[in-house]
């Protein structure tokens, strides 16, 4: 254990240091040595300081003539806690102390390092206000909304704000997350797919929640709404009606056929919502591992072995005019073997007048 003399020294040799502290250790030792509480830092830095004459005012130096003298200066600022959170900050050393005194923190009291509004820190000044536009962070992607509320807290602004998308509300957002609205990098595509459209719709905002929604065959549309009646209007007729494929789908000799599958599909639509999408089909069709198209190639391979494997088309018959996300369903769906059966449902779980045959 180190002896009193050698604490003193070690205290000694921090206070008295002119080199700058350069680390938060060191900030938190200098802190110590001055007496402050052990959860302050002084961060001491060492400045040039312009040649000054007797009263005090800043030398003129001719041009072409010698350089002045001019001074290096200890400036301390002491810190309420770590630097860099917005905590309580001091530029002289009497006002901290001051401060410091308010301090126990063996018994918790007065301890907020936040508590003197920044100390000698201008007053905190909020980066958004009622009303704005701006653009969230959530899991890596930026959601439009608008500032609905805000509020604050020690530690900094924290805002509540309403997605335009969906209108949902999210309170409790820091600063750090929330940026200003830019139209310019929004993709429309993107966009689209969070309005809940096809991932070949475009969506821009035009303002006061309207929007210029383009369909895949060029037409447009002035609301979500709108956009969506269109697509719940429109038929999503399976592709084994409209092509036999390459090889053709065998319809016989398979006890797969006629069975039912349940398939789910997760779809994030806001920052804070997601979406559960389940869609109930049926085994149309199923090509062989044996099967080859008019080329003489395999008919499908495996991706997950790299073999000619079978391969069975599963058709969907929901009426999106019924559905509440109609946008994300889909007509058909191909599976191979092993994925199939994952999501076969069980015969017994079947009401009798939908199971094969019935």
């Amino acid at each position: 254990m180190a002896s009193d003399q050698t604490v003193l020294d070690a205290l000694g040799a921090a206070m008295w240091d002119p080199q700058p502290t350069g680390t938060d250790l060191k900030a938190q030792q200098l802190a110590y040595a001055l007496g402050y509480p052990t959860s302050w830092r002084v961060v001491r830095t060492i400045e040039e300081m312009p040649p000054q004459d007797i009263s005090g005012e800043e030398k003129v130096v001719d041009e072409g003539g010698p350089a002045a003298a001019g001074c290096r200066c200890i400036v301390d600022r002491i810190y309420a806690g770590e630097p860099g959170t917005g905590c309580d900050m001091w530029f002289h050393h009497h006002a901290a102390m001051m401060a410091a005194q308010d301090w126990n923190e063996d018994e918790g009291i007065g301890c907020d390092p936040f508590q003197h509004k920044g100390g000698h820190l201008l007053p905190r000044q909020a980066a958004f206000e009622k009303g704005d536009k701006v653009e969230v962070l959530f899991e890596n992607q930026w959601y439009e909304a608008k500032i609905v509320r805000r509020k604050e807290h020690s530690e900094g602004f924290r805002y509540t704000v309403s997605y335009t998308v969906d209108k949902t509300k999210q309170t409790g957002i820091p600063e750090e997350i929330i940026r200003e609205f830019r139209s310019e990098d929004r993709d429309p595509r993107e966009l689209a797919m969070q309005l809940g459209l096809g991932e070949d719709w475009e969506a821009v905002p035009t303002g006061n929640n309207r929007w210029k929604i383009t369909a895949p065959n060029g037409k447009i549309f002035t609301s979500k709404k709108a956009a969506l009646a269109a697509i719940s209007s429109s038929s999503q007729e399976p592709l084994s009606n409209k092509d036999d494929g390459d090889p053709p789908w065998r319809t016989t000799d398979h006890e797969y056929l006629g069975r039912l599958v349940k398939w789910t599909q997760e779809h994030a639509v806001t920052a804070r919502r997601k979406i559960t999408v389940e869609q109930i089909g049926r085994v149309a069709g199923w090509i062989s591992e044996s099967d080859v198209d008019k080329a003489g190639e395999p008919g499908f391979i495996s991706e997950k072995t790299g073999q000619p494997a079978k391969l069975f088309h599963v058709v969907f018959e929901d009426e999106p005019h019924m559905h509440p996300y109609a946008s994300y369903l889909v007509a058909f769906q191909d599976f191979e073997e092993f994925e199939l059966e994952q999501h076969l449902i069980p015969e017994d779980e079947v009401p009798s007048k939908k199971r094969k045959g019935a």
